[in-house]
C-alpha cells in the first residue's frame, strides 16, 4: 500500500499497521484506491492465508475483514 508518507509494506500486518497510523483509516475519512482490483482480488481470493490451515480462508477475505473492521471504504478500479 502506498500513501501519504510513502510505502507501507507488503503483508496483512503492514495493512493493519498503516490503517492505524494518523491520517489513515476510517476515522481520517480517507478512501484508498485499489488499482486493477478485479484481477488482483480474484488472485487474492484464490490464495489461502495459510496453506496449512485452509479453513482460515483466503487472503482477500482477511483483507476485506480488516477494511470492514476499520471502517475503510475502498474505491475499486
Amino acid at each position: 500500500m502506498n500513501g501519504p508518507g510513502g510505502y507501507f509494506g507488503c503483508n496483512l500486518d503492514a495493512l493493519e499497521d498503516c490503517l492505524q497510523l494518523p491520517g489513515w483509516g476510517g476515522a481520517a475519512s480517507v478512501t484508498p484506491e485499489w488499482e486493477h482490483s478485479g484481477p488482483s482480488r480474484a488472485a487474492l481470493d484464490a490464495e489461502p492465508v495459510d496453506p496449512a490451515e485452509p479453513e482460515r480462508g483466503s487472503v482477500l477475505r482477511v483483507i476485506d475483514e480488516i477494511l470492514d473492521r476499520d471502517n475503510v471504504n475502498v474505491l475499486l478500479r
